[in-house]
């Protein structure tokens, strides 16, 4: 994409005010110092699981001007509750009849190992079933390093209605604060497609909850280690 990159500054007459640099972020040495704007596309699934951030952190605090834009200039982490109507047949229910065979004794050793971790799917906007909650919100000029070395908060949602509770989305949403207009990209069940998807973390045995309800409990992720979810049916 560099070498295209440089093809369309030459073309295009900017070759004597834009330089395209192809190096690693880590890698790069502007002689001027200070720049006026930081552009990344840092996100990963679950937000920060790619693990880009510190090194945009590192960049802007050696190179960003005392007046200058990062973009995105604010990541917040989401979640919410997940109902999933169709748990039970696609991941249970299959064992009990695979081509006329029961393999149900199988189900115990999958639920240990399939339900530990998060994944990564498309969620439905309707599976979303307690108000949403900010698990972190940072602010790209003053995050530091120290902040995303572990995201940890307390847990505590409200069914919106009756429902089985099968599991925890995740999504997040950055902003583009601009002078005059400001975007905002948003991953949640609600917005459509996005190539970033969502998050879930399933639980190995769903429960039922009334409107009103409360569930509670704890969510860690630390940096290039592990990440952890507790959950209490209060």
């Amino acid at each position: 994409i560099a070498d295209t990159a440089r093809k369309l500054v030459e073309m295009n007459g900017y070759s004597d005010t834009i330089e395209v640099i192809q190096a690693y972020i880590e890698e790069v040495d502007i002689p001027t110092r200070k720049i006026d704007i930081i552009i990344s596309e840092w996100m990963g699934y679950f937000l920060f699981y790619e693990d880009l951030l510190p090194a945009v952190l590192t960049f802007r605090d050696r190179y960003l001007s005392p007046n200058g834009v990062i973009f995105p200039s604010r990541a917040r982490l989401w979640s919410g509750l997940y109902s999933d109507t169709q748990w039970e047949e696609s991941r249970i229910g299959y064992w009990k009849d695979v081509y006329g065979f029961d393999y149900s004794p199988i189900v115990p050793k999958l639920k240990k190992e399939q339900f530990s971790a998060p994944e990564r799917q498309h969620l439905k906007p309707d599976g979303i079933i307690s108000k949403h909650m900010l698990l972190a919100d940072l602010n790209l000029y003053k995050t530091t390093h120290n902040d995303i070395e572990e995201i940890a908060s307390t847990l505590s949602f409200t069914f919106l209605n009756n429902a089985t509770i099968h599991g925890i989305a995740f999504w997040f949403d950055v902003d583009f604060e601009g002078p005059e207009v400001s975007v905002r990209l948003d991953t949640s069940p609600s917005s459509g497609y996005t190539s970033f998807e969502q998050i879930i973390w399933y639980l190995s045995t769903p429960f039922h909850a009334h409107t009103g309800d409360t569930v509670k409990g704890g969510f860690s992720i630390r940096r290039g280690s592990t990440c952890k979810l507790l959950i209490k049916n209060s």
